[in-house]
């Protein structure tokens, strides 16, 4: 199955993934919603609602935001207020369209910074790159998916190239199946209860054959997609542990068909292997 579009791209164009739902899908969604725990705000709940809404695409009208979200428009106007008092939502001038401000993206890079992953992890990631020629990424779980924190590109014409931030999928990914085969129990049945909250039947068909092979890919200590999450690029991944040997993050290299050859594919396979390993040392992993 493919769950991206084209990623070979010549630069400097970049693409960006991005979870759709259908309509039926979206209504299943939010019947889950529906059961409330003892602890939900309403009001939270309903903006995050908002803001999730609004990184679908770069600008919205106020009627289109009210019935995307089944909420009065007098409701979204005054979340979209406090959001533009707050500084996380811009509106332009003529048309009075709404957008997401960069601020989010300056909270969480501040939050990913503090993890200190990125410093320790960048020079194995060129190091990477500059062994095999093809672009690198850096990614953590967020949810059913793995969040691109960080990537080295290839400086060759043919290439991935993704903006950071972007989604990979763990159940159509690499890098998401061996942070799969190596998290822990509580971390497993939380991206699985996420899987079943988006009604995707194909990604809980996948999940559910992925936990059979938990224990091979965790042998095999690697993981390589088949042009699953984007056409057209194959690529290899390995898990980085923290001092508490947690998988915390996955390195992968990512390449366009035509140059992955069986030559090529063993040497990136011990290639992201050691830079795997390398990055776990540093973050104090033992074993």
């Amino acid at each position: 199955m493919r769950t991206g579009a084209s990623m070979l791209e010549f630069p400097p164009y970049p693409v960006a993934t991005a979870r759709y739902f259908s309509g039926a899908n979206a209504l299943s969604e939010q019947a889950e919603k529906s059961k409330k725990k003892y602890y939900t705000i309403g009001s939270v709940d309903r903006l995050l609602d908002l803001i999730e809404e609004l990184s679908q695409r770069e600008a919205w009208e106020l009627t289109e935001l009210s019935s995307r979200l089944g909420l009065p428009k007098t409701t979204v106007h005054r979340f979209l207020l406090t959001l533009l008092d707050r500084g996380y939502v811009v509106q332009e001038r003529g048309r009075g369209r709404y957008s997401l401000s960069l601020k989010l993206y300056s909270v969480a890079s501040r939050m990913v910074e503090q993890t200190g992953i990125i410093s320790i992890a960048r020079p194995f990631e060129e190091h990477l790159r500059d062994a095999l020629g093809e672009t690198v990424n850096l990614t953590v779980p967020s949810g059913s998916s793995m969040l691109v924190i960080d990537k080295r590109v290839s400086p060759q014409p043919l290439r991935q190239d993704i903006r950071l931030g972007s989604l990979f999928s763990i159940p159509f990914s690499a890098s998401g199946r061996i942070y799969f085969a190596y998290a822990d129990e509580e971390a497993r049945a939380r991206v699985m209860a996420d899987i079943r909250l988006s009604s995707d039947q194909k990604a809980l068909e996948r999940m559910q054959t992925l936990l059979t092979e938990v224990e091979a890919l965790k042998k095999q200590g690697f993981e390589t997609d088949n042009l699953e999450q984007f056409e057209g690029i194959r690529c290899i991944a390995a898990p980085i542990f923290d001092a508490s040997g947690m998988v915390c993050a996955v390195i992968s290299v990512s390449v366009p068909i035509v140059r992955f050859s069986p030559e090529f594919a063993n040497q990136a396979k011990l290639e992201v292997c050691a830079a795997a390993r390398s990055i776990s040392q540093r973050l104090g992993a033992t074993a």
